[in-house]
C-alpha cells in the first residue's frame, strides 16, 4: 500500500512539474513578441503547453459559454459513469454464483422498463438544450466589423482581407534554421496573420479547389472550422485582449499536415490599420475608395442640365 501511494504521489509530481517550469519562464513569451515588427501591448502568448491538463487560456467571448457546457457535460458523464460502474459491481457481488445458487426466472418487469426510458429521455433533453444555444451562438453573427477569408493550400494558409483591398497573402511554416531563440518549432510563420481586438471577425474559409480538406483552429479563441474545396464555410471571431495566438491545421489532409500551423498577433487598431496599409490595403475600406467618383457623377450630370437648357433656348430664338 505504501508503495502504491508513493507510485502515485511521483506520477503526480511528473505531471504538474513540466507546467510549474512552464508558468514560471516568461522569457519565451517575450522573445516572441520581440521578434514582431508591429508588436501587441500584452506580453499574452496562448500556446500549448507540455503536459497541460484542461483548456488553454482564452480571450474569445465564446469562452465561458464553451468552457462552462464542457463542465455541465463533465458532471453528467461523471455521474453517469459513477452509477453504470456501481450498478455493474452490485449486479457482480449480489448475483454471483456463490451467493445467487438458484437465480430467479423472469422475462420483463414493467417498471424498470419505463424507469430506463424515461430517465434516458429527460437526461438527453438536459444535454440537448443548452448545447443548441451554444451551437446557435458559434454559428450566428447579426453584423460582423470586417471579413477574413482564409484558403487552405497543400500545405499552407492563405489570408485576404476583401474589405480592405488586401490581396491574399500566403503565410507558410518558418524552417527551423531561421527560427530565433524563444520561437515555437513548428508553430511559427513567415507571415504571421493580424487582427484588431474588440472587433467582431466574419471569417470565410475554403480550400484550393484542386487541394484537399482542411481544418483552420485556434484553440484559445475556441474557434475550429473546415475549409473544403469548392465549398464556403463560415464562422466568427472576437479577440478581447492583445497577444500572440497559435493554431494548426486538425485535419489530416496528407504528408504536411503537421507542418500547417496558424499564427495569429492582436493588436489595436491603430496598430492593425499601419499593418494594413503595410499589405498595400486601404484601413477606410473599398467602398471609401470608390465613394468620391460615385458623388463627382451626380455634379457632373447637374452641371450638365443647365448648359443644355441654355442651348435649347438659343436654339428657339
Amino acid at each position: 500500500m505504501k508503495k502504491l501511494i508513493i507510485i502515485s504521489f511521483a506520477l503526480i509530481a511528473l505531471v504538474i512539474a513540466p507546467q510549474l517550469q512552464a508558468l514560471a519562464a516568461p522569457e519565451a513569451a517575450e522573445n516572441i513578441v520581440e521578434s514582431i515588427s508591429i508588436a501587441p501591448d500584452s506580453d499574452f502568448v496562448a500556446k500549448p503547453v507540455d503536459w497541460a491538463f484542461g483548456f488553454q487560456r482564452s480571450a474569445s467571448p465564446l469562452d465561458d459559454l464553451i468552457e462552462g457546457f464542457h463542465n455541465y457535460l463533465l458532471w453528467w458523464i461523471s455521474g453517469i459513469t459513477v452509477f453504470v460502474m456501481a450498478l455493474m459491481g452490485y449486479i457482480v457481488v449480489k448475483f454471483s454464483r456463490k451467493r445467487n445458487k438458484t437465480p430467479n426466472k423472469f422475462t420483463h418487469n414493467t417498471m424498470v422498463e419505463i424507469v430506463w426510458t424515461v430517465i434516458p429521455i429527460i437526461i438527453v433533453i438536459m444535454i440537448i438544450v443548452p448545447s443548441m444555444r451554444v451551437l446557435y451562438t458559434i454559428d450566428h453573427l447579426e453584423e460582423s466589423d470586417l471579413t477574413l477569408k482564409v484558403t487552405g493550400y497543400q500545405w499552407y494558409w492563405g489570408y485576404e482581407f476583401p474589405d480592405y483591398g488586401v490581396e491574399e497573402f500566403e503565410s507558410r511554416l518558418l524552417p527551423e534554421d531561421e527560427m530565433k531563440e524563444g520561437d515555437l518549432r513548428l508553430l511559427e510563420v513567415d507571415q504571421p496573420l493580424y487582427l484588431p481586438i474588440n472587433k467582431d471577425i466574419r471569417v470565410i474559409l475554403t480550400s484550393d479547389p484542386n487541394g484537399v480538406i482542411h481544418s483552420w483552429g485556434i484553440p484559445s479563441l475556441k474557434f475550429k472550422r473546415d475549409s473544403i474545396p469548392g465549398r464556403i464555410n463560415e464562422g466568427w471571431i472576437r479577440v478581447d485582449e492583445e497577444g500572440v495566438y497559435y493554431g494548426q491545421c486538425y485535419e489530416l489532409c496528407g504528408p504536411d499536415h503537421a507542418f500547417m500551423p496558424v499564427k495569429i498577433i492582436a493588436v489595436s487598431e491603430e496598430k492593425f490599420n499601419q499593418w494594413l496599409i503595410s499589405k498595400g490595403g486601404n484601413p477606410a475600406g473599398i467602398e471609401a475608395e470608390t465613394q468620391p467618383a460615385s458623388e463627382e457623377a451626380p455634379q457632373e450630370e447637374s452641371q450638365a442640365a443647365p448648359q443644355e437648357e441654355t442651348e435649347n433656348i438659343e436654339g428657339e430664338q
